[in-house]
């Protein structure tokens, strides 16, 4: 941990720094939460913070990558509604689009891939049309897998991209949805046990083993699909 001057109340205990106190010490690593002694940091950090320091960190790291583009578009996904048929496929977000100052999606940022969505205001008469599944997955939360009521129904039709714009494919689009859907029959025997699986490491292997069995099943566009992080 760094000194800095503090305004802010300790992230763990909510202590207001007194009068004598002129500096409270931050997480050296991202920099966003504060303590006002080593017992709240450690506290914290066995509760929430390790997981929302990993989130902190990719999303500086794609920041600094997307500074570096320059093109005028980046390849995303539009995630169909069930009154928009046709399920998910490649679309070009303008570089400009308000979706990359969103925050990363929590589980898919665990995984270290930094996934951003906005939705694009899809109007039905008939709430069910407006339900979309993928966009409800891969809101949940690494606690307890679920999502924020907002995204659980009437979500509409979404875009999805990388933070960092870097293309985002439909395979590997695929790839997080159905690894996400198999993490939430893991929740169904207890959150530590589907946490256990929300790791880069767990999900390259995974990958693999998906990437083999599409290939298997005659699909040949996986064939040249590299890993999601190295796109």
């Amino acid at each position: 941990m760094s000194s800095v001057e503090s305004a802010i109340n300790c992230t763990s205990c909510g202590r207001k720094p007194n009068p004598s106190e002129t500096v409270f010490q931050h997480c050296s690593a991202c920099k966003t939460a504060y303590y006002c002694s080593t017992d709240c940091q450690r506290r914290d950090w066995k509760g929430s913070h390790k997981q929302q320091c990993k989130v902190n960190l990719l999303t500086k790291e794609a920041q600094a990558i997307a500074a570096q583009h320059t093109g005028d578009t980046v390849t995303g996904i539009r995630l169909a509604c069930t009154k928009e048929p046709g399920g998910f496929w490649e679309v070009e977000v303008p570089s400009k689009h308000s979706i990359f100052d969103n925050a990363l999606l929590e589980v898919p940022a665990l995984l270290g891939i930094p996934l951003v969505i906005h939705r694009v205001g899809t109007q039905s008469n008939n709430r069910v049309d407006l339900d979309c599944p993928i966009a409800t997955w891969l809101n949940i939360k690494y606690a307890d897998g679920f999502a924020p009521m907002e995204w659980q129904s009437h979500v509409g039709t979404c875009l999805v991209a990388r933070k960092d714009k870097k293309p985002l494919s439909q395979e590997h689009m695929d790839a997080v949805h159905m690894y996400i859907s198999r993490l939430l029959d893991m929740f169904g025997d207890g959150a530590k046990y589907a946490q256990k699986g929300i790791t880069r490491t767990a999900f390259e292997k995974w990958f693999e083993g998906y990437k083999r069995e599409q290939v298997g099943n005659g699909h040949a566009n996986w064939e040249k699909v590299g890993s999601v992080f190295d796109a």
